[in-house]
Parts: structure tokens; sequence; C-alpha cells
């Protein structure tokens, strides 16, 4: 009994050290999916608490924003890009936010901009070489 024992352990330290893997793995998906909920439900009532006070958001928005809201925004919605578009599928967008379809819109507009930047950079960094060596109007 033992000797078998000995054969099995190393097999079953594998297998627990597997299962604590997936185990990291699925609990760090489970804290973002909480906390991201949580935060919406936290956020949800605060605005329904305004809303019946009196208040709106067009005419009170800085009563609607929460610092830190970007932040988490981003760091969440990077995560899901990062390979967790099942997440989509909870639509736990970050309340008091823009959603992830408008960053997503957003970030793809940065880019863009960026390139053309850098396209107008290099534009003028060549235009300036020609001049600098008298080659701008040769035929």
């Amino acid at each position: 009994m033992v000797e078998i024992l000995k054969e099995i352990k190393p097999e079953l330290d594998k297998i627990t050290d597997q299962a604590l893997e997936m185990l990291d793995e699925v609990a760090d998906k489970a804290v973002i999916q909480n906390y991201v909920s949580i935060y919406k439900q936290l956020y949800n009532n605060m605005s329904r608490a305004l809303d019946l006070a009196g208040y709106n958001k067009d005419d009170n928005p800085s009563f609607y924003e929460i610092e830190g809201t970007k932040k988490l925004e981003n760091a969440y919605y990077n995560w899901i890009k990062q390979g967790n578009m099942d997440e989509r599928a909870l639509g736990l967008d970050i309340p008091g936010g823009i959603g992830f379809a408008n960053w997503v819109e957003s970030l793809e507009g940065n880019i863009q901009m960026d390139h053309n930047e850098n396209m107008k950079k290099s534009e003028t960094t060549y235009e300036s070489i020609l001049n600098e060596f008298n080659l701008m109007d040769i035929d």
C-alpha cells in the first residue's frame, strides 16, 4: 500500500499544482467580475437615489461622476480586449463611463490620429532633409 502511495503521490502533486493554477485563473476572473458587478450596482443605486431626490444627470453631471471611473474603465476594458472577450456576454459596462463599444472606437480613433501625426512628421522631416541639401527643385 505504501509503495502504491509513493507512486501515486507525485501524480497527485502534479494534478494539485495544475488545479491550483486553474483555480488562480478562475479566481482572478471571478474577482474582476465581482468587483465590476459591485461597482455597477453601487453606481446604479446612487443614480437612482439622486434621481429620486430630484436631480438629473444633465443638470448636475458632477453628482454622477465618480473619481477613478476612467482608470477602472481603461483597466477593465483593456483586460477584456486582452483575451477575455467572452466577458462581454455579462454586459458589465462601467456605469458613468463611455461603454465598451465607444471605448474601442475611441481607442481606434486615437491610433489613427497618432498614425496621421507620425506621417505628417515623417513628411516634414523628409522635406527638411531635401531643403538642407538643396534637393527640392531638382528635375
